[in-house]
């Protein structure tokens, strides 16, 4: 198999992760009252130190992104 070929599919791989961790975070923002209550989940929850950091990340800018102004 060619190794650039290999290669192409971690990154298709990783748009995949990337788009699903999204709309799940968005998801989760929608359903919770405040950050704060997302994160508490997220920690209570998710076990992978990495997914959580991911997860972080994308409920933050979700939160951000869904924030009403005044």
């Amino acid at each position: 198999m060619d190794k650039l070929k290999i290669i192409k599919n971690f990154e298709k791989l990783t748009l995949d992760v990337d788009n699903q961790t999204s709309v799940i975070a968005n998801e989760l923002v929608m359903v919770t009252s405040s950050y704060n209550e997302a994160v508490g989940l997220i920690n209570d929850y998710l076990d992978d130190p990495a997914l959580s950091d991911l997860v972080y990340s994308k409920v933050l800018k979700m939160a951000l992104n869904n924030k009403s102004t005044p």
